[in-house]
């Protein structure tokens, strides 16, 4: 049987400010590089870790409810290739200041819990 997915997109998300640190994450990817096993994971195309603070997430917000966040994390490491600028220093889809359209943001959430929880066949016990 066929992987379902063919994709990794792997994705720190920090609670605190050190995730827009200039630099941090071409470092973090670097020491990635370092430890993933590629030949053990043949048949999956795995792009360069990624890291963000929550604050960022938040503000993906608004391009969420129009874009995959697959499309942001591409857009993001294709626009800075060595991954040192701040995430939203380097991302179309992240805008820099407070979120806007954080009720999208929510809606979103909520469309995703309840996919994962019919995905996952979750029930309340």
């Amino acid at each position: 049987m066929a992987p379902k997915y063919s994709e990794v997109y792997p994705l720190v998300v920090r609670r605190d400010e050190i995730g827009s640190r200039w630099g941090l994450n071409g470092y973090l990817n670097m020491r990635y590089e370092e430890l993933i096993d590629r030949k053990a994971c043949k048949g999956f195309s795995i792009t360069p870790i990624v890291r963000m603070n929550v604050s960022t997430l938040e503000r993906a917000g608004a391009a969420l409810g129009k874009v995959e966040l697959a499309r942001i994390l591409e857009d993001r490491i294709q626009n800075d290739h060595q991954l040192r600028r701040p995430f939203e220093a380097a991302s179309r889809f992240v805008h820099r200041g407070t979120p806007r359209n954080l009720t999208a943001h929510l809606d979103a959430l909520g469309e995703l819990q309840r996919r994962t929880v019919a995905d996952f066949g979750i029930v309340e016990g």
